[in-house]
């Protein structure tokens, strides 16, 4: 029986599906959860594996804008804002710069 933190990276869960075992998840960040699901298997899984990781999966910057939409946190809503408007600033400068390479009838001045 393996029991997984909730956020354990996609490839720590792949390994405890691979490995065929009984897998029981525990909230992350909560050790009595896991006191408690120890207690509740014992008899079920007289060995067990506990699996944690140090880095855990993030949510991705979607979860966060949600989240704070929800929470109406707005010094997250506007550092999203203004992270998202970085990003397309930067693509539309790679994708001007590319056309100065690819296609020749476009010319750089200074």
């Amino acid at each position: 029986m393996i029991f997984s933190d909730e956020l354990n990276h996609a490839s720590l869960i792949d390994g405890c599906r691979l490995s065929r075992a009984r897998v029981i998840r525990f909230r992350h960040r909560d050790p009595e959860h896991l006191a408690s699901q120890l207690r509740e298997h014992r008899a079920a899984a007289p060995a067990a594996i506990v699996i944690t990781e140090s880095v855990f999966s993030l949510h991705g910057l979607g979860f966060i804008a949600v989240s704070s939409v929800t929470n109406m946190d707005l010094p997250v809503i506007v550092a999203m804002v203004m992270i998202v408007s970085a990003f397309i600033v930067l693509a539309n400068l790679i994708v001007d710069i590319a056309y100065g390479f690819i296609d020749p009838r476009v010319k750089l001045v200074a």
